[in-house]
C-alpha cells in the first residue's frame, strides 16, 4: 500500500519556498508546485481513465490550503463519478466563449442587418432612412442592449412615446426592429419569438395604427372638371403640361414620367414598357397608350434625342412635375385651383 503524505499545516506551506514538487497530504495526489520564478501553484496527480493527468487547482497564496484540499476532493469525486475534470473544464470555457461570442448590441445588429438588406432598398435616400430611424427612436433605449435580451417591455418603451403622436415613423420603427432582431435570431444571436411582431403581439399592447391616425387623403380633382381641366391643361402647350398631361392618361408615377426614355416606347404597338428596375415593385410594368397619349408622343418624335436619353429631356431644365407642389400650381394655371380632399 503506498505511504501517504504527512499532512501539512498552512505555516508548514507557506514556508515551502525553494523549487520543487511538495506532497502536502490529506488529499491523495495533492502538491505544491514552486517553480524558478517562485510562483506557487496547487496540482492535483491523479489517474484519469488510462491517463494521470496533473490538474492545477489555482495558485498559492490565492487558493488557500483549505480551498485547495476542498477542490481536490470535488475533482477526484467527479472522476470516480465518471468525469473528466479537464474535459469538463474546456468544455465551459468553449461555451464561455460561444456564449461571448453570441452577444451583440442592436445597433450592431441593425447595422449587420441593414447590410445584408441593402439590395432590397430603392436608393441611396431609403437605405439611409431605415438606419436614421432605428438611430434615433431605438437607439436611445435599447442601442446598448443585446439582442438576446430585448423583450416586449423594451420594444414599447421605443414605440409607445410615439406611437399616437407620430404614427407612421412608428409603424416604420417597429418593422425594422422586427427585421433587426429576426436577423439576429436567423444569425444565431438570440432565440424565442420576435417581441416587435405584430400579429399576436403588440396588437394587443398597441391601437392600430388606423384607428390612431385618420388618414388624410391628397387634394383631387372632380372628376366630372376632368374634361374642361385637360382642355385647359392643353392649351398651356408647356413641358410640364404635356408631362402632365401624358400622366394623367397613362396613370403612371411622376418619376416614371420624368425618368422615361424613349427606347421604352413602341409607338407601333402603342406600348409602353417601364424596366423593372424603375418600378416600386421591381417588376416590368407594361403601359397600353391611348390616342390621345400617341398623339403627344408623335408631336416630340420629330425632336426626340438619342434613345438613351429622357423622353421628356427638355423639361427637367424648366418646371417639372416632381412635386405636388409644382402639380398644383399647373393646376391652378388651369383655373381649377380648388381641389377637394
Amino acid at each position: 500500500m503506498p505511504k501517504k503524505a504527512l499532512e501539512l499545516s498552512a505555516l508548514q506551506v507557506k514556508r515551502l519556498t525553494k523549487p520543487g514538487l511538495y506532497a502536502i497530504g490529506g488529499v491523495d495526489g495533492l502538491q505544491l508546485q514552486v517553480k524558478e520564478s517562485g510562483a506557487r501553484s496547487w496540482i492535483l496527480r491523479v489517474k484519469v481513465g488510462n491517463r494521470r493527468p496533473d490538474i492545477g487547482l489555482g495558485g498559492f497564496p490565492d487558493v488557500t490550503l483549505e480551498t485547495a484540499r476542498t477542490r481536490a476532493r470535488e475533482t477526484r469525486e467527479k472522476i470516480r463519478l465518471g468525469v473528466d475534470p479537464i474535459a469538463a473544464r474546456k468544455a465551459a470555457q468553449d461555451a464561455l466563449k460561444l456564449a461571448q461570442a453570441k452577444q451583440m448590441s442592436f445597433d450592431k445588429a441593425a447595422a449587420l442587418a441593414h447590410g445584408a438588406k441593402s439590395p432590397e432598398f430603392k436608393n441611396v435616400k431609403h437605405a439611409a432612412q431605415w438606419l436614421a430611424t432605428l438611430k434615433e427612436y431605438a437607439s436611445p433605449i435599447i442601442g446598448s442592449m443585446s439582442v438576446e435580451s430585448i423583450e416586449l417591455a423594451n420594444v414599447l418603451e421605443v414605440l409607445t412615446p410615439i406611437w399616437k403622436t407620430k404614427t407612421e415613423t412608428a409603424t416604420r420603427v417597429r418593422q425594422r426592429i422586427e427585421a433587426v432582431l429576426s436577423w439576429a435570431t436567423v444569425n444565431g444571436y438570440r432565440s424565442g419569438p420576435n417581441p416587435a411582431a405584430w400579429v399576436g403581439n403588440l396588437q394587443h399592447a398597441l391601437p392600430k395604427a388606423m384607428k390612431v391616425k385618420r388618414v388624410k387623403h391628397h387634394p383631387a380633382l372632380d372628376f366630372h372638371l376632368l374634361g374642361s381641366f385637360m382642355k385647359r391643361l392643353r392649351s398651356l402647350n408647356t413641358m410640364s403640361a404635356k408631362a402632365l398631361e401624358f400622366l394623367i392618361l397613362t396613370a403612371a408615377r411622376s418619376g416614371q414620367v420624368r425618368e422615361a426614355t424613349w427606347d421604352e416606347i413602341d409607338l407601333d404597338a402603342k406600348l409602353w414598357v417601364v424596366q423593372a428596375e424603375r418600378m416600386k415593385a421591381k417588376k416590368t410594368h407594361r403601359v397600353p397608350l391611348p390616342e390621345p397619349a400617341l398623339v403627344l408622343l408623335r408631336d416630340h418624335a420629330s425632336r426626340r434625342p438619342p434613345a438613351h436619353l429622357s423622353l421628356l429631356t427638355a423639361m427637367r431644365n424648366r418646371a417639372s412635375i416632381s412635386t405636388r407642389r409644382s402639380a398644383r400650381r399647373l393646376v391652378g394655371r388651369t383655373g381649377h385651383a380648388s381641389a377637394r380632399s
